[in-house]
């Protein structure tokens, strides 16, 4: 018997002009990666630049399941998907 696993790998790319912006973005966009894949967003990773801090996003996650890793800004490295350990 053969297993494929197949990877795909999106990026998308959002210019905004102001960051108040960012929330709205959000919500359009994870309605269209949910669409599209059939999977739900787990976890949102942040570098507590500030736009994705607010209350409201806040709620937004908590009420959608999504969990919310805050890193260190400018670390690049920290953003690259690991390996959990089980």
């Amino acid at each position: 018997m053969e297993i494929y696993i197949y990877i795909y790998i999106y990026i998308y790319i959002y210019i905004l002009k102001e960051k108040s912006r960012a929330f709205k973005v959000f919500k359009f966009f994870k309605s269209l990666v949910e669409k599209e894949s059939g999977y739900l967003i787990k976890c949102l990773r942040l570098d507590r630049g500030g736009e994705y801090t607010s209350a409201e996003f806040n709620e937004f996650c908590r009420s959608n399941g999504i969990k919310r890793q805050l890193i260190v800004a400018y670390t690049p490295k920290k953003m690259v998907f690991q390996k959990e350990r089980i």
